[in-house]
């Protein structure tokens, strides 16, 4: 748990999480909705799938899609709800 609060802090993750919460997307679309470098959005991609918040999906026409995972979705809850305090 001490790694995904960390992990919330760092640039970027709120923001993927939350484009991600709505519907699962590719690295492209997160890249024109997330503003981070490019190498920063790669990092976050791998270290919230490390955390099984997301889930990278290869399709069948090679393309990578994201998508938020259950885990993910009561992280995004909770932290909602934390900022009603």
């Amino acid at each position: 748990m001490t790694k995904i609060i960390e992990l919330i802090g760092h640039a970027g993750t709120m923001d993927i999480l939350k484009q991600l919460y709505n519907g699962r997307k590719s690295y492209t679309q997160l890249e024109n909705v997330v503003k981070v470098s490019g190498r920063i959005l790669s990092k976050r991609l791998k270290e919230l799938t490390d955390e099984g918040l997301i889930k990278r999906k290869l399709m069948e026409n090679r393309r990578v899609v994201y998508s938020i995972t259950e885990k993910g979705k009561k992280t995004i809850e909770k932290l909602k709800e934390i900022e009603k305090i």
